[in-house]
């Protein structure tokens, strides 16, 4: 058994892999990990685990359980299956290289185009030939949606809901409108694009807003949530010779 554990912000996702296919998984607010977190791995003992995250607070439950399984620290001096060939890779978000990585694994002849969308819309791009080429970054949804009512004297603060329509008819649906349609537009434009450069491409969503976004689009369009756990295993299966 495999246990991967993606540390965020405000709360952590926990994967148990068995035989590369997640068995279970749990979302965990950061000030209950160290409390639920050791009861899950008692009542499902693990092999080897892999550690991602940008958050703070884990580091003594982190040594304890070196004692008790091999442990992996994901960052850029992980060896990895994938050529990095991004420019800083110190500053690279371990959660774009390990979709890149997941990716990969599920499509290893595809030139691939993720699209990860949650507090940001991340795009990056691996090709068929396991290479990470690197991406872009720029506001998600709802930071974009924060940002007008901040940044403004008078636009309000908009819940992200279902478009009725295109042509925004008031100002909460102009800027639902804007938000929206300009992410499904941002995604299409870049799939046309690197279409022109990039043969076999295939493009993925994954993130919280995946769903959300994934039936708006124009393009065939695969979605696929769990797109960064599937890297961080195949990221510890890889170094398991060496754990």
């Amino acid at each position: 058994m495999n246990l991967v554990i993606d540390h965020g912000n405000t709360a952590t996702k926990i994967y148990f892999f068995n035989n590369n296919q997640i068995s279970k998984n749990y979302t965990i607010l950061n000030t209950e990990v160290t409390k639920i977190l050791p009861k899950l791995i008692k009542e499902q003992p693990v092999e080897r685990a892999i550690y991602s995250g940008v958050g703070k607070g884990l580091e003594q439950f982190l040594e304890d359980l070196k004692k008790s399984t091999n442990l992996l620290i994901f960052n850029h001096l992980t060896p990895i299956p994938i050529k990095n060939s991004y420019k800083t890779p110190q500053t690279l978000g371990t959660d774009r290289l390990a979709a890149a990585i997941g990716a990969n694994y599920l499509f290893p002849n595809d030139n691939i185009l993720i699209f990860d969308i949650g507090t940001a819309l991340t795009v990056d791009l691996v090709t068929d030939s396991a290479e990470y080429l690197g991406g872009n970054i720029s506001p998600g949804p709802l930071m974009r949606l924060k940002a007008l009512n901040y940044f403004t004297a008078r636009l309000p603060l908009v819940e992200l809901t279902e478009p009725q329509n295109f042509i925004g008819q008031s100002t909460k649906e102009a800027i639902l409108n804007g938000v929206v349609w300009g992410i499904v537009n941002e995604i299409n434009g870049y799939i046309e694009t690197l279409q022109q450069n990039f043969k076999n491409l295939r493009p993925i969503l994954t993130g919280g807003y995946a769903e959300f976004f994934g039936k708006k689009m124009k393009n065939p369009i695969f979605v696929y949530v769990n797109l960064v756990p599937i890297g961080l295993n195949r990221v510890l299966e890889f170094n398991k010779q060496k754990l």
